[in-house]
């Protein structure tokens, strides 16, 4: 099921893979097509009618999917329990096209350390940066480069196509958004975190590396606190959300 960001928007906030029972609070009719809102705030589904494409215009051409995460995380094998390092201090990527594959070894415990940098970026600051830069690189069909220093960048400046949101006006996560947030001990601008999926309630996956480890986990929880929320309003209100990197074309 293909849920929108609004009804007749035809920007897609996200597609449920998995069966299941939703409620319906408000319905919108748009171009002959209902809509019905759901309660969860996670988008519009389609409930009657037929959305016309016009195939000359692009819908929504900056939206990601999982699916582009997907491919990404396929070619660098970047998967539960593997890691985001190589064998030198100073293994900077010049480019997100520099290859970065995963490996098996510990940035804690062995020579191996966590990428030093992605334009400056490191650990899971950097990690996040090159994933999304690749997933924008495939989606626009040239290399899309994610600069750094998004900290010092304004509230509502667009780079290469990413936009900086503050937690207010980012009107809720989406799947690709670059979360920079809180840490555990309740420290200001920790961690970085990519969302990778978005369920019917609004329960958050993520994918991220862990500091210098450089440890790739799809967590449920951010940064793998188990006390911290899995939900957009919850990180917001309760953890702390520093800004939101999204990719829009």
């Amino acid at each position: 099921t293909v849920l929108y960001t609004d009804a007749g928007s035809g920007k897609v906030s996200q597609t449920l893979t998995a069966a299941g029972t939703f409620t319906i609070v408000k319905e919108k009719t748009v171009s002959g097509v209902t809509y019905g809102k759901f309660k969860s705030g996670a988008g519009w589904a389609v409930l009657s009618g037929t959305i016309i494409i016009d195939p000359d215009k692009p819908v929504n051409p900056g939206t990601i999917t999982k699916a582009d995460i997907d491919k990404v995380c396929s070619k660098y094998n970047y998967a539960n329990g593997r890691f985001w390092t190589a064998p030198s201090r100073n293994s900077f990527l010049s480019s997100c096209k520099s290859a970065a594959p995963s490996t098996i070894y510990n940035g804690n415990t062995t020579s191996y350390v966590s990428y030093s940098y992605y334009d400056g970026a490191s650990q899971c600051y950097g990690f996040a940066d090159y994933v999304m830069a690749n997933v924008a690189s495939n989606k626009k069909g040239s290399t899309v480069e994610l600069p750094s220093g998004q900290f010092s960048w304004a509230v509502g400046s667009v780079h290469n196509g990413f936009k900086k949101y503050s937690a207010a006006n980012c009107g809720g996560l989406k799947v690709g958004d670059i979360i920079r947030g809180y840490g555990n001990n309740g420290q200001s601008d920790q961690h970085s975190a990519i969302v990778y999926s978005i369920d019917a309630s609004g329960n958050i996956t993520f994918l991220e590396v862990w500091g210098s480890s450089g440890q790739i986990s799809f967590s449920e929880h951010f940064g793998g606190w188990s006390r911290s929320p899995r939900t957009f309003e919850g990180l917001k209100n309760n953890w702390g959300i520093n800004y939101v990197i999204r990719y829009e074309g």
